[in-house]
């Protein structure tokens, strides 16, 4: 069987076109030499009519482009995107098939989001020289009512994203525990949760051994900590879409969109993920790719098979939106005689605060996996730069960078995970 060759880059926030010229061509012909070009899409393609109504809640800022944007990433070579992030259902149900149906209409394979959860679950398929790629694709970062929902006999489906639930329980001294408990019986936060209990209507699997206080669960133990738990339908559900990808296919790839953290740190991937990337590999996945933190994070070869815990940004264009709904503006204490402009102004103080003032946002990497006979043969990482120092206006435009500088932390970071990497002249590589 031929090789197979992917290129893997991290989230996709476009809404403005990409400068062509030397630096654009290089980028493209560097994609080109892969057969999967892969990207997680983080906008939606809604129409400049103001016929599609913007979400009560978004992933942040409200993502929102004109589908001739997609002309860029055609031109790049991009060809398979994920679309569960918290940014799919921006602008609800209709700004999700609407963005879909332009997708799919210019060629590009997506997965992680559709019209009901088994379209959203389903793997996406892409034919190439080498053989069949599959991708299944879930996030764990969303709001609630943007899951999207299985059919049953009686109701169709509601169209969302494909959703890997993390619950969460807080672990908490015995006196921590004592005085949340005196704040709920002194105040109206359990109000809801005491009435339904009264009435016999509270649904919880064990009361007795956790606390609720308000929206989060609390429990005794030892040591103060979060515990976080996967829930086990959406797992079984991802690994059903992944024995259906192996099945199907000669390479599986499994995309996750995920914010969480370890203690805080951005570059450092929870215990959970970790745990689930190598579930994942181990029942059958050739490469597992992170991203959402907006951060690098380091990579490590499991079984055989890479996985990148955060791919950080490729395209990232937040401080170029060109509209905002009216609790953006409220939020930021603006009123109906602002602009947009405005709204940028506060989100980055004037280039004083936010995503403008770090530079962990504006370098990022680019993988280029070669398989044999669903193997891993080979791995480069090469630097890719988004423009940082330069004005919003034009920061957070890709281009392939000389320097190997920004890739330390992220070769740093994997050798923390157990792998090393091996600085070239160009790129880094690992030892297969």
């Amino acid at each position: 069987m031929p090789k197979i060759n992917v290129i893997a880059a991290g989230d996709c926030f476009i809404n403005r076109d990409l400068p062509k010229g030397t630096e654009f061509e290089q980028l493209a012909r560097f994609f080109n030499q892969a057969d999967v070009r892969f990207c997680n899409f983080e906008s939606t393609l809604c129409d400049t009519t103001n016929t599609l109504f913007p979400a009560a809640s978004s992933g942040g800022t409200w993502a929102q482009t004109h589908h001739r944007i997609l002309d860029n990433l055609s031109a790049l070579g991009i060809n398979t995107l994920s679309l569960a992030n918290n940014h799919i259902m921006d602008y609800s149900h209709a700004g999700l098939q609407m963005t879909t149906k332009h997708l799919v209409e210019r060629g590009f394979k997506v997965a992680g989001a559709g019209n009901n959860l088994r379209e959203a679950a389903a793997p996406t398929y892409l034919e190439t020289q080498g053989g069949r790629v599959a991708m299944v694709a879930a996030t764990t970062t969303f709001h609630d009512h943007n899951r999207a929902g299985e059919q049953t006999p009686d109701l169709s489906g509601r169209p969302g994203l494909n959703p890997l639930r993390v619950e969460t329980v807080h672990q908490i001294s015995a006196d921590a525990l004592a005085v949340l408990k005196q704040i709920a019986q002194s105040t109206d936060i359990n109000a809801e949760l005491a009435y339904a209990a009264q009435k016999g209507s509270l649904i919880s699997d064990d009361p007795d051994q956790v606390f609720y206080f308000g929206d989060y669960d609390f429990q005794q133990g030892p040591e103060s900590k979060s515990i976080h738990t996967l829930n086990a339908h959406d797992v079984e559900r991802i690994f059903q879409s992944i024995d259906e990808a192996k099945s199907q296919s000669d390479l599986v790839m499994v995309s996750l969109h995920s914010h969480q953290m370890k203690l805080g740190d951005a570059h450092t991937p929870p215990e959970f993920l970790q745990h689930f990337a190598r579930q994942c590999i181990e029942r059958g996945a050739h490469i597992f790719l992170g991203h959402g933190p907006h951060h690098n994070r380091g990579m490590e070869v499991y079984q055989g098979c890479p996985i990148f815990y955060g791919l950080g940004n490729f395209i990232f264009h937040n401080l170029t939106v060109a509209k905002q709904p009216w609790e953006m503006y409220e939020l930021l204490g603006l009123r109906h005689g602002n602009r947009v402009t405005d709204v940028l102004d506060r989100l980055d103080g004037n280039g004083s605060k936010g995503y403008k003032k770090h530079r962990e946002y504006w370098t990022s990497f680019l993988p280029v996996c070669e398989f044999e006979h669903g193997k891993m043969t080979s791995l480069k990482i090469y630097p890719c730069d988004l423009g940082e120092g330069e004005h919003r206006h034009t920061l957070g435009t890709p281009r392939l960078s000389s320097s190997l500088a920004s890739l330390e932390m992220f070769a740093q970071l994997s050798r923390q995970l157990g792998t090393e990497l091996q600085f070239g002249e160009d790129h880094l590589t690992v030892s297969i």
